[in-house]
């Protein structure tokens, strides 16, 4: 969820995501840092195939919903408001 921890484990990020289709990257929760540190969550999607970035609720909501109505999985996975929104979203 840190700028340094997805730079740091870019290739990491990139052999698992491989494995799977359809993953929604939601903007990083950058804690204490700032974007110089390392990639952010946009960057990240450049460098891995099929992921999605969306970068604000309402767009999320949007995927969700109709992602939601099409009886797919959907798990959050994060930091900072993640579960928040995951509770906005899914309700």
């Amino acid at each position: 969820h840190t700028y340094s921890r997805t730079l740091k484990l870019l290739s990491e990020f990139k052999e698992v995501f491989k494995n799977y289709k359809n993953i929604i990257i939601y903007k990083t929760y950058s804690a204490r840092e700032n974007k110089s540190m390392g990639l952010t969550a946009k960057q990240l999607c450049s460098h891995c195939e099929n992921l999605l970035y969306v970068g604000t609720k309402a767009r999320l909501n949007k995927i969700v919903s109709e992602l939601s109505e099409q009886n797919i999985n959907i798990a959050f996975v994060g930091a900072g408001d993640i579960g928040e929104i995951a509770q906005q979203v899914l309700t």
